[in-house]
């Protein structure tokens, strides 16, 4: 299955649930995930060369511990963009109340998946959200 097609089953479950096979399915999108932005960002692959690590080494749960952090900071002093420029859609920002804004780069596909998956997480478990239906 390709990466696309694991994040798409990662998306499609249950977001609360936290069975070994669910949480299998996270490590296998994390790994797919981390190879996008591996193969489609030079900052973000040098973290990983730096560390000796590929996206493909992260096979179980416990790997997830050997992945380079990454900062909450970086999102404020870098452009971590994956992918060409010219196919952002979308440049969400922090208010920047610190002095300094976070920046979050999405492209069509990335943009969809957000606003869907945002929507389906808080249908799923916000109690308000059925008022009214």
């Amino acid at each position: 299955m390709n990466a696309l097609g694991r994040l798409d089953r990662l998306f499609g479950s249950d977001p609360f649930d936290f069975t070994p096979a669910a949480r299998q399915l996270f490590v296998e999108s994390f790994a797919a995930c981390a190879d996008i932005h591996y193969q489609g960002n030079r900052f973000f692959r040098g973290l990983w060369d730096a560390a000796g690590l590929k996206p493909a080494m992260i096979r179980a749960e416990d790997d997830l511990l050997r992945a380079p952090p990454i900062m909450v900071n970086l999102f404020k002093e870098q452009e971590l963009m994956t992918g060409p420029a010219e196919d952002i859609v979308l440049n969400l920002t922090s208010s920047g109340t610190s002095g300094q804004k976070s920046q979050i780069f999405l492209n069509q596909d990335s943009g969809l998946v957000e606003s869907r998956e945002e929507t389906r997480v808080a249908d799923s478990r916000v109690p308000w959200h059925d008022v009214g239906r």
